[in-house]
């Protein structure tokens, strides 16, 4: 089984209401809530690290 950390954040209204609308996707309807936020994490994590990547160079 997978050790992942439990974390506790908060979002905003127009936050939640757009991972709802998520949901609603042919992509996303079947992942739970949790997996949609792992999965925006992972896409903001790689999307920071390609831009402090390219201010490096």
């Amino acid at each position: 089984m997978n050790e992942s950390k439990r974390m506790s954040i908060s979002l905003t209204d127009d936050m939640e209401q757009a991972i709802v609308n998520l949901r609603k996707t042919d992509r996303f309807c079947r992942s739970s809530y949790s997996e949609i936020i792992r999965e925006l994490l992972r896409a903001g994590l790689r999307a920071m690290d390609i831009d402090q990547t390219e201010k490096a160079s």
